[in-house]
C-alpha cells in the first residue's frame, strides 16, 4: 500500500521523519496506526479526517513540538491506548507526560463536550479508562467559512474605514 495514504495499515509509518513540519491525512482514512508519528519532533500541525474513526497506541508519541490537531470528525475517534498524544519529559524510564495542554485542539463547531467528555477504555490492554480527548486543555472550534476569527486588536483603527463588508 502507498503508506503516505495509509497510515492505518503502516504501524511506524513515518516513525522518527523530523523534516515532517505539517501532516494532513486524507478523507476515507479510518485508522492512524500504531506510533505512526512516533518522534515525528518537527511535526507543528497535523490535521485528521472526518472519517477517522480510530487513533492506534502511541500515533503521536514523543512530538515536543506539536501546536496544532485539526480533527473534522465530529464523533472523537477511539484511542486504542491512552498514549497517543504523549512525551517523557525526563526520558522513556520517566513516567508518561501528556503535554496536551501545550496544543490547541481545533473541532467542529457543536462537538466541543463530546471531546472534553470522550474517555475510552480496553481491559484487554490493561487500563480501564482514558481521557483520550479530554486530555487538550485548549479546545477551540474548527474555523469555517460561516465562523471567522478575527484577532485581538482587528477593529482598533476600525473607524479609519470607509466601506467593509463581512461576506
Amino acid at each position: 500500500p502507498d503508506v503516505a495514504k495509509s497510515p492505518g495499515r503502516c504501524p511506524l509509518a513515518f516513525r522518527f521523519c523530523t523534516k515532517l513540519t505539517r501532516v494532513t491525512l486524507p478523507e476515507g482514512l479510518t485508522r492512524i496506526g500504531d506510533f505512526a508519528f512516533f518522534g515525528c519532533q518537527g511535526l507543528l500541525e497535523v490535521e485528521l479526517p472526518s472519517t477517522l474513526t480510530t487513533v492506534g497506541a502511541g500515533a503521536f508519541y514523543e512530538l515536543s513540538g506539536l501546536q496544532h490537531v485539526f480533527i473534522h470528525a465530529v464523533t472523537p475517534p477511539v484511542w486504542e491506548y491512552n498514549d497517543v498524544f504523549c512525551f517523557h519529559s525526563g526520558g522513556i524510564s520517566d513516567t508518561q507526560s501528556y503535554h496536551t495542554n501545550q496544543v490547541t485542539l481545533h473541532v467542529p463547531i457543536g462537538s466541543m463536550d463530546t471531546y472534553r467528555h470522550a474517555n475510552f477504555t480496553n481491559a484487554a490492554l490493561g487500563w480501564t479508562t482514558a481521557d483520550g480527548w479530554g486530555y487538550f486543555s485548549n479546545i477551540v472550534y474548527l474555523p469555517t467559512d460561516a465562523n471567522v476569527f478575527i484577532a485581538e486588536g482587528s477593529w482598533s483603527d476600525a473607524s479609519k474605514w470607509t466601506h467593509n463588508e463581512v461576506p
